[in-house]
């Protein structure tokens, strides 16, 4: 287990270094099948199937194009359930394409409490005056249950050609 804890470490704070443009906070909501409260009150956590999520979203462009899609990867720390009193970690490393118009999608692996799976992501990011608002929706799927999430961030970017 520590181990694990600190591949994690390392990964998130080596991330901070290459944090670009469409880096920054993400807040949002979790639902956890009754399948993945199970597997949380078997570690010793008693959560309800709705948590809070917060964190940071750390993101890298590996592809960029003149007239096509983006290549990105991003790592994003997440905690959840602090608003029931328990502190729920999650990691998730995500690569995908962000098109043009703002829609992105990508995939990859998750970790949580004594669990792994996969992540299945799909978004927006639209602009609302000099900022961009990310909203995403993911699902992890892993054999101790599925979650759902809907996170949504803000940061300031001129990413997008007008």
């Amino acid at each position: 287990m520590k181990k694990i804890f600190y591949v994690i470490a390392l990964i998130c704070f080596s991330s901070i270094g290459y944090a670009e443009t469409m880096s920054g906070p993400r807040f949002g909501v979790t639902y956890l099948s009754p399948k993945t409260v199970d597997f949380i009150k078997d570690k010793d956590f008693d959560v309800k199937p709705f948590i809070t999520q917060f964190g940071w979203h750390f993101e890298r462009k590996f592809l960029t194009t003149n007239t096509g899609p983006e290549g990105v990867t991003a790592l994003i720390p997440l905690i959840g359930g602090v608003e029931q009193g328990v502190v729920i970690p999650s990691l998730t490393w995500i690569t995908g394409l962000r098109l043009r118009n703002g829609y992105e999608f990508g995939v990859g692996p998750n970790v949580s409490i004594g669990t792994a799976g996969m992540a299945f992501v799909f978004g927006h990011t639209g602009k609302l005056g000099e900022l961009y608002i990310p909203k995403n929706i993911g699902v992890v799927l892993s054999q101790d249950g599925i979650r759902v999430s809907f996170l949504f961030g803000f940061n300031s970017s001129d990413r997008f050609n007008k």
